[in-house]
């Protein structure tokens, strides 16, 4: 970043080690115990703080297993052990987090919740495929934490338990819930807007990217260099007549567009045919959004015949994976703050 401006020159990829792994195992594994802990003693147990997972909606989690599927992986989504054991069945890590990503997007978000204002007793954690599951290992830098602390403690009456009603827990629980939903909003929108004044300054740079979504008139696709996913547009290609076909998804196919490029030299007609999980080159640009009064990145198909060029490279401050189609995570991401 200038020292003078605040502009940024460069930006860093995250790299998740084995050490990092394996503490983020160990917290796993802190909370679940201390979860477990609470919920099976009976006199503190309608005031106890968990964090729960509802189960995604069935008809978005059947739609992304279908395209999956389409890209010829075949994911069983009864449970999420299933889908777990699934994706650890893989050995292509890049796939897998290309999976996790595509998953990830239909699954409804953790909350936390007082034990006994939960209806039918319904304590689970889908993602985690566990029964208790809370926040314990962070009460420096999270409240629910802090409350989870001092419960463990009136069950070793070490301390007294919680002076709050369940009512009172609830309501408490719920503003964390919406403090830790715009903590993490703030956090994306951040890295999404420095991303696009560094590609501002820069110019138009191009990446190879995996299309995830298929629509008549844009492609949904993820810049898997650094974990970003981007709409890409199609109204402003050279495109010949017909411009376009579009094939809708069915149960046993998933949705294609088939664009036609001009092509000067030779005078002919090029068809290329777009479909989820295919890899295409994009030019990555930042421009206004007059309707939304924000920097954002846009991204435009090259044609199929051009240069494939990998510039996006040359923004970043550490070393960019060897493999070519290798899916990497954001400066910013949490791998503990999403369960």
């Amino acid at each position: 970043m200038k020292a003078d401006t605040k502009i940024p020159l460069s930006f860093s990829i995250y790299q998740q080690k084995d050490s990092n792994r394996l503490v983020e195992e160990y917290m796993l594994l802190a909370n679940m115990q201390v979860a477990r802990k609470l919920c099976l003693t009976d006199r503190i147990l309608e005031k106890v703080i968990l964090r729960r997972h509802p189960p995604p909606n069935a008809t978005t989690i059947q739609n992304t297993l279908k395209l999956i599927k389409s890209s010829g992986i075949d994911i069983e989504g009864n449970s999420s052990g299933e889908i777990s054991k699934a994706i650890q069945n893989i050995k292509d890590e890049s796939t897998q987090k290309l999976l996790i990503h595509l998953l990830a997007k239909s699954m409804q978000l953790a909350v936390y919740c007082c034990a006994s204002c939960v209806p039918n007793n319904d304590y689970s954690h889908y993602a985690l495929n566990v029964e208790y599951y809370t926040h314990f290992t962070s009460p420096i830098r999270r409240y629910p934490d802090i409350l989870v602390h001092r419960l463990l403690g009136a069950t070793l009456d070490y301390n007294e338990n919680l002076c709050q009603t369940p009512r009172t827990l609830e309501q408490i629980a719920q503003l964390c819930n919406e403090k830790k939903l715009n903590a993490k909003t703030c956090s994306e929108r951040s890295a999404e807007l420095y991303l696009a004044v560094l590609i501002k300054e820069y110019g138009t740079i191009s990446d190879e990217a995996v299309i995830v979504g298929v629509k008549d008139e844009s492609l949904d696709v993820y810049l898997f260099r650094i974990g970003v996913p981007v709409r890409a547009g199609i109204n402003n290609l050279p495109l010949d007549h017909p411009r376009t076909s579009f094939q809708k998804p069915s149960p046993n196919q998933s949705a294609e567009l088939t664009i036609y490029w001009k092509n000067n030299d030779p005078p002919q007609m090029v068809k290329q045919v777009l479909k989820s999980f295919d890899i295409v080159n994009v030019d990555i640009m930042s421009e206004f959004d007059m309707n939304m009064k924000k920097l954002k990145l846009t991204a435009q198909l090259r044609h199929p015949n051009a240069e494939k060029l990998t510039t996006l490279a040359k923004l970043c401050s550490s070393t960019m994976p060897d493999n070519p189609i290798s899916i990497q995570q954001r400066q910013d991401f949490d791998p503990y703050s999403e369960y």
